[in-house]
């Protein structure tokens, strides 16, 4: 389940700020203005690359973006996330690791080294102060620091930030993802308050051409556990599209096959039918897969080919074959 809820973690952070307006937004709100006034952020470009090695992979995620400096020079502003959700042991030397990357990167690259500011993006619970290099060392001198590096960062801990300021975002969808991954384990407060997060991305997303928002936002609630499918559809009962994207969900048969994994490896362990339920699982998605693609089709015929295959994990193949059948061409 750990690996699970990782997993949609990093989706959601890749899906939310790989959009250049939402990473602007949360520079513009969270870091000092000294540094954004340094920045031409309405030039921030989302770039392919990651300076991520096979070491850094275990704690972070990364998306890099190239960014024009007042001075109209080259920078590079990269958002990391700590997707294991708790404090690594020395972060000053994975920052500098991960700057030695991206340098080492462009130098192959004939490049002429740019300025790479890292932006990490926390959402644990436990307290994480930002501190220099030095600070970590043992027997360190002030004569000592001229030649030890720094390995400095921004650091946007999302405990910090109260709801009120979220709320003042400018982004709904941004707004609704913030809330939802600062109180993703905190049952009573997604019960009480749940309606009103979702209300911003209710209000701000096109069903016809953002589905996936829709989907992300479903699938993030429902694998950190905290609160049940039935418990979510009953709280956004009067979010049409929000409430439209969870009946596809539901035929889709998406977190349904979910909860009956769970609940299969717990009753296999009792009962010793561990095997038979997943095959039963998996016989019964198989069943259902046409009757979902011919849904989506049906709902949202002007939706590009590779969207549906993509939402209901088919070759765009058969959502071909399942649109000539229906004469939607």
């Amino acid at each position: 389940m750990a690996e699970q809820i990782n997993n949609i973690e990093d989706k959601l952070f890749k899906e939310t700020f790989s959009r250049s307006e939402y990473a602007r937004e949360l520079l513009l709100r969270c870091a000092p203005p000294e540094l954004t006034t340094s920045l031409q952020l309405d030039t921030l470009t989302l770039t392919n690359s990651s300076f991520v090695d096979n070491e850094l992979a275990a704690h972070f995620a990364d998306l890099v973006f190239d960014c024009k400096t007042k001075g109209d020079k080259e920078a590079i502003v990269s958002f990391l996330m700590e997707h294991k959700s708790y404090l690594p042991p020395y972060p000053p030397l994975q920052i500098l690791n991960y700057q030695i990357n991206g340098w080492r990167q462009q130098i192959k690259s004939k490049l002429k080294p740019a300025p790479i500011l890292p932006v990490l993006f926390y959402h644990g619970k436990a307290n994480w102060t930002e501190l220099p290099w030095k600070s970590y060392l043992a027997g360190m001198e002030a004569s000592f620091e001229p030649y030890t590096p720094e390995g400095r960062y921004l650091l946007i801990d999302l405990s910090a930030l109260s709801d009120e300021t979220i709320r003042q975002f400018r982004y709904g969808f941004l707004k609704t993802v913030l809330l939802l991954m600062k109180h993703r384990y905190e049952r009573e407060y997604l019960l009480k308050n749940l309606r009103d997060i979702l209300i911003f991305v209710e209000e701000e997303t096109d069903i016809q051409n953002r589905t996936e928002d829709f989907h992300i936002i479903i699938q993030y609630i429902t694998a950190s556990n905290s609160l049940k499918w039935i418990e979510v559809k009953e709280k956004s009962r009067t979010l049409f599209k929000f409430n439209k994207a969870m009946t596809l969900l539901e035929e889709m048969n998406f977190v349904l096959r979910q909860e009956a994994l769970r609940e299969g490896k717990e009753e296999g362990k009792r009962e010793g039918i561990k095997e038979g339920i997943k095959e039963g699982i998996k016989e019964g998605y198989e069943l259902k897969t046409r009757e979902t693609v011919l849904s989506l089709v049906e709902n949202f015929p002007d939706q590009p080919d590779e969207k549906i295959a993509k939402i209901a994990k088919v070759d765009i193949g058969y959502v071909q074959q399942i649109r000539l059948e229906m004469g939607k061409k």
